[in-house]
């Protein structure tokens, strides 16, 4: 496998993040420290949301990237909390259940530690 297919499959499982679409970046200029690392404030906007019950935890890696890929294809914004939760809630409605953690209206998340 050349170094394109492996980041090619990574991206395709959403196993790496490399940017959202139009601002990929290439896998040659990923930071080396996580401090150089940039906010993707739609990922802050899914940590919001999963902090607030709109879709529940879930053992998937990078559910949150799923997210927040999902909120962008909206045009929600990340300072629209508010309506990103109503997305998330309508999960199972709309067609996106698939998505990590997604529940069915008015059901709730299990507690965790963390709650």
């Amino acid at each position: 496998m050349t170094a394109t297919e492996f980041w090619q499959t990574l991206d395709n499982n959403c196993w790496a993040y490399l940017g959202p679409p139009g601002d990929r970046i290439d896998p040659a200029t990923i930071p080396t420290t996580v401090k150089e690392l940039r906010d993707d404030p739609y990922r802050t906007l899914a940590w919001r949301v999963v902090k607030k019950h709109g879709y529940c935890k879930t053992d998937v890696p990078f559910a949150e990237f799923k997210w927040a890929a999902y909120f962008r294809a909206k045009g929600i914004q990340p300072d629209q909390t508010n309506r990103a939760m109503k997305a998330a809630e309508s999960c199972a409605t709309s067609g996106e259940d698939g998505l990590p953690g997604c529940k069915a209206a008015g059901s709730s998340c299990p507690r965790d530690d963390e709650d």
